[in-house]
Parts: C-alpha cells; sequence; structure tokens
C-alpha cells in the first residue's frame, strides 16, 4: 500500500494518465506545463481535498477527480476566469 499525502507533477508531464486512481493523495499540485488530465486519472482518491490547476491546463478528461464522496473540496487555478472558461471540461463520457 502507498500513501501519498502531497503529489506534484511536473511541468514536464504533458498528460496525467490514470495511473494514480486509488491513492490516498490529499493534494496535487500540477505545475505550469501540464497540459491534460485524462479520463479517470484521479478516480477513487476519495482523501482528495486540494486541487492546483496551472495556467497551461488545456484539458480535463470525463471523471478525471470522480470520487464517492463528491471529488475534491477546492480547485483553485493559476489562470483567470476566462482562462477557466475556455479550457475543454469534458464532464461526461
Amino acid at each position: 500500500y502507498v500513501e501519498l499525502i502531497n503529489l506534484v507533477v511536473p511541468g514536464t508531464v504533458k498528460y496525467v494518465g490514470k495511473v494514480l486512481a486509488g491513492f490516498n493523495i490529499q493534494n496535487v499540485y500540477f505545475e505550469e506545463g501540464v497540459e491534460t488530465i485524462g479520463k479517470s486519472a484521479f478516480n477513487g482518491c476519495k482523501n482528495l481535498y486540494n486541487v492546483y490547476l496551472p495556467k497551461t491546463l488545456t484539458k480535463i478528461e470525463a471523471e478525471a477527480f470522480y470520487t464517492w464522496n463528491g471529488g475534491p473540496k477546492y480547485f483553485y487555478y493559476e489562470g483567470t476566469l476566462e482562462e477557466w472558461n475556455n479550457i475543454n471540461k469534458l464532464l461526461e463520457e
């Protein structure tokens, strides 16, 4: 059993896939450079509380942060509201 409380995804990673699903992550920080958070990437990470998103983000795929308890409590985005609205957010398949 691996417990990752704080996770920093380096900006050299452009696409974050499902490899982290089900881990006990509480806080995830995406550095500038990350562009896509893949489908079900953090599916089942029921303790996920804070998510910090970079301005370089262009896409959040379906159920990227789905959990049985409603998902992360807080999302923080480094860009403007207009930039946030331009991100492709696939909420469903």
